[in-house]
């Protein structure tokens, strides 16, 4: 895990096609390309981040895209993302809990 995360926080830059690998690069604040998927997961959680979709690309798009750095913007948004994201997760798993009978 720790060579893991180490790899992609010492990259420069990631080309993303995976969620996971996704998640560490947010959360490293390692720049990425996310390559369109068959499923929403990419764009969902980039939607949450306030990212958007201008770092999705298909992978025909790729050799003409800019890699570049986060803006000012992004790297604020992740970072409040990161900060609040844990006490949004408990809060949700409280609310199930309490739909539980015991």
């Amino acid at each position: 895990y720790d060579s893991y995360v180490n790899k992609i926080a010492s990259s420069k830059f990631m080309i993303i096609a995976r969620y996971h690998s996704l998640c560490f690069s947010l959360k490293t604040l390692t720049p990425f390309l996310a390559l369109k998927s068959n499923s929403h997961k990419i764009e969902g959680i980039l939607s949450d981040v306030g990212i958007g979709s201008s770092r999705i690309v298909t992978a025909s798009d790729i050799a003409s895209t800019e890699f570049r750095e986060f803006t000012s913007e992004e790297e604020a948004n992740i970072l409040n993302y990161i900060n609040e994201a844990p006490k949004k997760i408990e809060g949700m798993f409280k609310v199930i809990s309490g739909l539980i009978e015991k």
